[in-house]
């Protein structure tokens, strides 16, 4: 807002100048003899000459911070202890300048082409390209008055060299499996790189938001080897799931098998136990007048043979018929 006041009080003074340079050459016209020319007035140049400085100081007297940023005076190249939130700021026209400071939160790119080299805990070195950094200043006064007092360029107040020392801090913890699991590394350069701007710039006026690492790099030869070894694991876990399954196949056959001769001993069982009720119940409907019954409806009317002590064969039926015969 107060670059285009500026610029239209500048625009006047150019106008009040152009009025100036013709109102001269109407009067050297005139003075050469030129009766019928009319000089201009004085008024119009100086009216317009006043507009122009007038506007031109009132662009001096004030700035606009926008939203996100606040405001930092410099008089006489001296900062002056003050902060000024967005919106509206009066100050001293030529005097004063108001520097803006993004309390927004920022991104700083690193490594984009070059790249940075660490190693892992087992002293294999990697190399990380394409490392972004998020990051907010605090607006807090204290704590923007003293960057400005202490710090050239706020803007760079995260470097390579702070980001390096955060990465190579942080990957030697981790092994040359570990290292590539952003999930777990990028935090840990958080956390280190957090503490890297504590302690150089104070606690809370840096706060580190996210590191994103865009690209982890390998030695070939390892490369090879962990391709190797991923393709072991696969074959290893693939003869698991095939044990696995061999194994519930034969427990599921076992299980079959058990469950059939359970059935077949409980058939038996029932079918004994059956067959041992219907003897019980026989036996248990026997008696003397029942078997002389039976035996008499089965006799084919022939007498039985029996053996004497000698063991000769004796027919009843012979002694009976004799026995009828003497009668």
């Amino acid at each position: 807002m107060n670059i285009l006041v500026i610029t239209i009080g500048f625009l006047c003074l150019c106008g009040a100048l152009a009025l100036a340079i013709v109102r001269v050459a109407q009067k050297a016209r005139r003075n050469a003899g030129h009766a019928n020319v009319t000089v201009m007035g004085r008024g119009s140049v100086i009216i317009w000459t006043i507009i122009g400085l007038i506007l031109v100081l009132l662009g001096q007297s004030f700035v606009i911070i926008p939203t996100g940023h606040v405001g930092v005076p410099i008089r006489m190249s001296q900062v002056v202890n003050c902060v000024y939130p967005p919106g509206f700021v009066p100050k001293i026209p030529f005097a004063d300048t108001i520097d803006t400071i993004d309390v927004k939160l920022q991104d700083a790119n690193f490594a984009e082409y070059d790249g940075i080299y660490a190693e892992c805990s087992d002293k294999l070195p990697i190399l990380t390209n394409n490392i972004r950094v998020t990051y907010q200043i605090s607006s807090d006064a204290e704590s923007i008055l003293w960057l400005k007092h202490n710090i050239t360029d706020i803007y760079s107040i995260v470097s390579e060299i702070s980001v390096s020392s955060a990465l190579e801090t942080s990957t030697v913890k981790f092994n040359s499996v570990e290292v590539s699991n952003r999930a777990l590394l990028e935090p840990a350069v958080k956390s280190a790189l957090q503490d890297i701007v504590d302690t150089k710039y104070g606690d809370g006026r840096i706060e580190i938001i996210r590191v994103l690492i865009g690209k982890i790099e390998y030695e070939e030869s390892f490369v090879q080897a962990i391709n190797e070894k991923n393709k072991a694991q696969q074959a290893y876990e693939q003869a698991q799931v095939q044990n696995k399954q061999a194994l519930e196949k034969a427990q599921n056959d076992a299980a079959i098998r058990r469950t059939e001769a359970e059935g077949k001993a409980e058939a038996a069982k029932i079918e004994a136990e059956g067959i041992a009720e219907a003897n019980r119940l026989i036996n248990a409907s026997l008696n003397d007048m029942i078997l002389a019954n039976n035996w008499i409806i089965k006799w084919d009317g022939k007498m039985p043979l029996v053996t004497d002590s000698s063991g000769n064969i004796v027919d009843i039926s012979a002694l009976l018929g004799g026995a009828d015969a003497s009668e």
